[in-house]
């Protein structure tokens, strides 16, 4: 949606209308009707000169002309020197007259505040708390790389839309020329006559990546983005938001996260709304326990670090921490506020509302337009050199005039007098003479005239590249669509705010993350980021908001499930091993998988089934309600002598037909076998011999799609990526293995891990010590699948890689 709240027609007859009336020294107007007309232009004028953004580069006045200030005046380069704001700040002046200007400054610099910040400062920048950042003569900045590869790494004069300042002594862009969409990443808000506009902050990933499906796809409905903020609060997803966002206006809720710890029975308050301050918040619960409005809170303390703003809440024993929750929530102290979406944006003489799909494809209709005067005015300096270089080739090719060239600038006055003399005996022109002036004339000649030929080559070749752009809409589109990529690549960061459904906001259960190893398992925090696995331990199985009430089935490699009710589970953190299943459930040998019981997978276990693959070649699949019992420790198949689990998977039969596990042998031999061809058979019975293994060992299985392109490591630290064929996918028992990958002699299979559109890197550690952090689309070649890899890690002789990490 996009509506314009007033034309340059409009106001072009208001002020046609006043002169008119002036020259005939008459006001033939109803004085409140005609103020308020003229206020209408005022306003306007007021919104563009001050509070409102710019559709093209995402920034109010004041931040575009202090970015312009820094680039324009003062050369503060992220690559450059930091520099005290006073020396520069003052300057802004110059093409700004209105408002403070240190204050304007300061709403800049707040981390916490920017997912990408404009500026690099060192120095106190205040805090989440409420504290202020540094008087200005405290700080040093110079533009971020952000800045200036998205306003300034394609900045042309000549190609931007300049206009004087208003003391007419330079000049400055009504707006920059964004690589990126600016006006979605970094929340801004401003109030002017008769309008309010408020740009939350939203992920810079997930806001390329949808004008990226803009691009290719304009015809989207339902275009939306969730808010997202360094605060790291949550977004109430409610069903509204995308109406929100297709209407450019309204509001999407938001809330702090209140997490409980069961080891200190306090709850830990962090991730406040936009413009809340946490002081704020400790300030208005205190009041309220006063008021025997809030129960169970004895304490409150500050718990802020590295500039992120959080607070304790210390429980009374007997306290029920979700009922204290609850009481938080509803008592209005500053935990939930409104993300406030409106889409006003400013032109020269209007004010236009968007919604957000209208405003991202204006967005890329602009960019298409400075894109195409972009590369037109690469296609004319290129076409300048290249007929430079032509004309001076002659002369320097040939040796007497070469020398006569030479002559002639060493014996003149000066350069002026040189450059005349050289346009008058060549018949060059000013800039073909200044080029042949500027010339180093102890160098080569001929050496000269193949660098120069060499470069009209490249330049010609450029600008047929460019020339092949401009002539195609599309393919100016392609260029955008990189230049987002690589933005992603440069500036983009993880999504730091958690969505939650409004069905959930309520939480009357208390939520983990559950960690299983090799023989332990750890009941972690929902917040906690690290994992703390002894090196020589291995993660089998990761769960991320486990309930209080719901269960871990492990299977472990003698064919046993064990449950475990997560209320069993001690508490543990980062720094310890956690609980020792031996100990927990009597676990009879090392785990191989573990699997989150919960209350929704309990509901619909008659659609479940589980499998166990052994190292044989053996597979089973067994209804899983056979496993959902309360007896902790279970037979889930009998093994032969000498063989063991090597994986077990849970998948619903709705599902089987297109489940696939791809199971592979140390040789690098290897089947896709889908799930809709295993035989059911109940638990505690021996499986069915499905693979054809010719004396090998099963080394690994791996959930697939039969499309999925696979990363294959080998021992010796060769790599290599293959697509998966049809041609895996096993129909009959016995069914023979297939190659998947060549290997030098002594080598084997690793891992075969199926790479996901979520993972761009893997890291692998050695026994060591050593890490390997390979870029997957980089580093690690496709190849055919009896190809062997490209050797990309040094294992040495005694070392060993031992895990494999994707990221």
């Amino acid at each position: 949606m996009k509506r314009k709240i007033m034309t340059k027609e409009l106001r072009q007859v208001l002020m046609d209308d006043f002169k008119e009336q002036v020259a005939r020294d008459v006001m033939d107007v109803q004085t409140a009707d005609y103020v308020m007309k003229l206020m209408t232009v005022y306003g306007v004028n007021i919104v563009a000169l001050r509070q409102f953004v710019r559709l093209e580069d995402g920034l109010k006045p004041f931040s575009r002309r202090l970015l312009w200030t820094m680039y324009h005046d003062h050369k503060l380069y992220p690559d450059g020197r930091f520099v005290k704001v006073p020396e520069f700040i003052g300057h802004v002046a110059k093409y700004h007259p209105h408002g403070d200007i240190d204050t304007g400054f300061n709403g800049l610099v707040r981390p916490w505040e920017n997912n990408a910040p404009l500026l690099t400062v060192r120095g106190n920048k205040g805090s989440e708390s409420g504290e202020t950042a540094a008087a200005v003569r405290y700080l040093d900045a110079k533009l971020s790389p952000y800045s200036f590869d998205c306003f300034f790494s394609e900045f042309d004069k000549d190609t931007a839309v300049m206009t004087n300042n208003y003391i007419n002594s330079d000049e400055e862009p009504v707006f920059l020329p964004a690589k990126y969409p600016n006006f979605l990443i970094n929340t801004s808000s401003g109030i002017g006559w008769g309008f309010a506009a408020s740009y939350p902050p939203f992920n810079l990933n997930e806001a390329f990546s949808l004008t990226q499906s803009l691009i290719e796809h304009p015809e989207m409905k339902r275009v939306y983005l969730y808010p997202d903020s360094p605060r790291g609060y949550n977004v109430i997803d409610d069903g509204t938001i995308a109406d929100v966002c297709e209407a450019g206006i309204g509001n999407i809720g938001t809330e702090a996260e209140v997490e409980y710890s069961e080891e200190d029975h306090a709850l830990y308050v962090s991730g406040f709304p936009e413009k809340i301050m946490f002081e704020d918040v400790m300030e208005k619960i205190s009041l309220k326990v006063k008021a025997h409005k809030i129960s169970g809170i004895i304490n409150m303390a500050d718990t802020s670090s590295n500039g992120t703003g959080s607070f304790s809440i210390e429980l009374r024993k007997d306290a029920n921490p979700q009922q204290v929750i609850n009481e938080l929530f509803d008592a209005n102290v500053g935990l939930r506020a409104s993300a406030t979406l409106g889409f006003y944006f400013a032109e020269r003489t209007s004010v236009v509302q968007y919604g957000m799909r209208a405003a991202i494809l204006e967005w890329i209709e602009r960019r298409i337009n400075q894109k195409q005067k972009y590369y037109i005015k690469k296609i004319g300096k290129d076409h300048n050199r290249m007929r430079n270089l032509s004309a001076i080739i002659p002369v320097i090719a040939n040796t007497d005039s070469y020398s006569l060239a030479a002559k002639i600038i060493r014996n003149s006055e000066d350069d002026e007098s040189a450059l005349q003399a050289l346009k008058t005996e060549f018949g060059l022109s000013s800039s073909q003479g200044s080029m042949l002036l500027d010339m180093k004339h102890r160098d080569s000649n001929k050496a000269k005239v193949q660098k120069y030929e060499n470069e009209i080559k490249t330049l010609a070749e450029r600008v047929d590249e460019y020339r092949s752009i401009i002539t195609s809409k599309d393919s100016i589109k392609e260029v955008i669509y990189e230049d987002l990529e690589e933005g992603k690549k440069r500036h983009g960061k993880p999504r730091v705010c958690r969505v939650i459904k409004e069905k959930d906001r309520t939480r009357q259960e208390i939520f983990y993350r559950i960690v299983v190893s090799k023989r332990y398992i750890k009941k972690l925090s929902v917040a906690s980021k690290a994992v703390g696995i002894a090196g020589d331990d291995e993660v089998i199985g990761a769960h991320p908001d486990v309930s209080e009430n719901d269960k871990i089935v492990v299977i472990d490699t003698s064919g046993r499930s064990y449950t475990i009710a997560v209320k069993k589970i001690l508490p543990s953190d980062a720094t310890s091993k956690g609980n020792d299943m031996v100990s927990l459930v009597g676990l009879k040998s090392d785990a191989v998988r573990s699997f989150h019981i919960s209350q929704e997978l309990i509901d619909n276990v008659d659609k479940g089934m589980l499998s166990i693959f052994t190292t044989n070649g053996i597979i089973k699949t067994t209804p899983l309600y056979q496993y959902i019992t309360n007896k902790t420790e279970l037979q889930g198949i009998v093994l032969n002598d000498g063989d063991k689990v090597c994986w077990a998977h849970i998948y619903s039969v709705e599902d089987a037909d297109h489940d696939y596990q791809l199971v592979y042998t140390d040789s690098g031999f290897g089947l896709a076998i889908s799930m809709d061809n295993i035989t059911t058979q109940d638990r505690a019975t021996k499986g069915s011999q499905y693979l054809k293994l010719d004396g090998e060992t099963v080394r690994g299985v791996a959930r697939v799609q039969l499309n999925d392109t696979v990363l294959v490591i080998t021992n010796k630290g060769y790599c290599k990526k293959c697509e998966l064929a049809s041609i895996f996918e096993t129909k009959k028992r016995r069914q023979a293995m297939i190659k998947l990958t060549g290997l030098i002699a002594g080598d084997s299979v690793f891992k075969i891990i199926p790479i996901d559109s979520s993972s761009d890197s893997v890291t692998l550690s050695l026994k060591s010590g050593e890490k390997v952090k390979l870029n997957l689309a980089m580093d690690i070649p496709k190849l055919p699948r009896l190809a062997q890899g490209k050797k990309l890690v040094p294992v040495r002789l005694g070392d060993a890689i031992y895990k494999v990490t994707m990221g």
